[in-house]
């Protein structure tokens, strides 16, 4: 199987990559057919964005690990999970007036996204690991017409312009991390000044920035154990990686994150099966592993998250694959034994 095939494949499993909504929705009619090439279009496509009503915001608030809890005399303390993300991600606020953080979908040490807006304007931030500034500068540029650098925090940043649009985006180097700043502006001069505003905070004043949703205590391990509902989990299913997780996200905007990663855990370990069996000529734990995954299409927490994605219809495209012994994906040879990691996989 070729490397743009199993690339194809991994682009359809969630990632803190891609555009956020906001964003997304604000220069979709400037830039559809320029970006129709990016890693950020591309993700748009296999995710649809959500628009949470009351009743549902009220449901899904409890997705996620707490990051803020109330002492005894009602002091302020950050659960330590939030405190390691802050003292290792790159602490970044906007400088200028009247910016906020509107957005913090999934943040890591090593990974993660915010959006900041002012009024109608909007500014995506992402981190990622240094080792993948080399290829993303390259991925931009070949969508670019217009190349340029600032100084952020003393450190050198690109500055490149989608071709012919007012899209901008800022990439540099900051130690462990790859950073990513993109946002539409009136010319280059006034989105360099914007991104040359970002200044480095502390842990204390970084968490605080963070929307009022990302800080509410809540029980992550009780909503993986929801989602799992309706789903035969295979024998020896340790579920604790989930009901933990090292990332601080926001339940509102989360959920589909969290219940692919869910999903995905379980096919992958089914999948795993399969594929271990079918090695060793195992039939009947084969056909177990099989008819597991038969039934993903009634799985209630990928019912729930086909309307707001394509997760839920790879996961399904894979299960009807082992039940066949067709490769994944009319035209191509990826074959579900070599593919699946790349395409369902938590962490790949």
């Amino acid at each position: 199987m070729s490397r743009d095939e199993i690339d194809l494949l991994r682009e359809a499993r969630p990632t803190a990559a891609g555009p956020g909504p906001g964003l997304a929705r604000q220069v979709r009619g400037e830039l559809m057919a320029e970006i129709a090439d990016t890693t950020g279009a591309r993700w748009a496509r296999l995710r649809r964005v959500r628009v949470a009503v009351p009743a549902v915001a009220a449901v899904v608030a409890a997705v996620v690990a707490g990051v803020l809890v109330l002492g005894r005399s009602g002091e302020v303390a950050w659960a330590a999970e939030a405190l390691r993300v802050a003292e290792a991600a790159p602490r970044l606020l906007v400088g200028e007036p009247g910016w906020q953080v509107v957005r913090a979908d999934e943040f890591a040490a090593d990974q993660g996204e915010m959006t900041f807006a002012n009024g109608g304007r909007l500014l995506e931030l992402r981190w990622q690991p240094a080792s993948q500034y080399e290829a993303l500068v390259e991925d931009r540029r070949r969508s670019a017409d217009l190349e340029t650098t600032v100084r952020v925090e003393g450190a050198e940043a690109d500055v490149l312009r989608y071709r012919g649009t007012s899209d901008f985006i800022a990439i540099w180097l900051v130690e462990d991390h790859t950073i990513e700043a993109r946002g539409l502006a009136s010319g280059p001069r006034a989105f360099e000044a914007l991104v040359a505003s970002l200044r480095e905070v502390g842990v204390e004043e970084w968490l605080s920035a963070m929307p009022k949703s990302v800080v509410k205590p809540v029980d992550r391990a009780e909503v993986v154990d929801a989602m799992l509902v309706g789903i035969t989990l295979p024998p020896g299913f340790d579920r604790s990686a989930l009901e933990s997780g090292d990332a601080v996200r926001d339940p509102v905007r989360d959920r589909y994150q969290l219940g692919a990663q869910v999903a995905g855990a379980v096919a992958c370990a089914w999948i795993e099966r399969w594929v271990a069996a079918t090695e060793s000529g195992d039939e009947a734990a084969a056909r177990a592993a099989v008819d597991a995954m038969a039934a993903s299409h009634r799985w209630p927490i990928l019912l729930e998250l086909d309307g707001d994605g394509l997760y839920p219809e790879v996961v399904w495209e894979y299960a009807d694959a082992m039940a066949t012994g067709d490769p994944i994906a009319a035209g191509t040879e990826a074959t579900v034994a070599e593919s699946y990691r790349a395409a369902l996989c938590p962490g790949g």
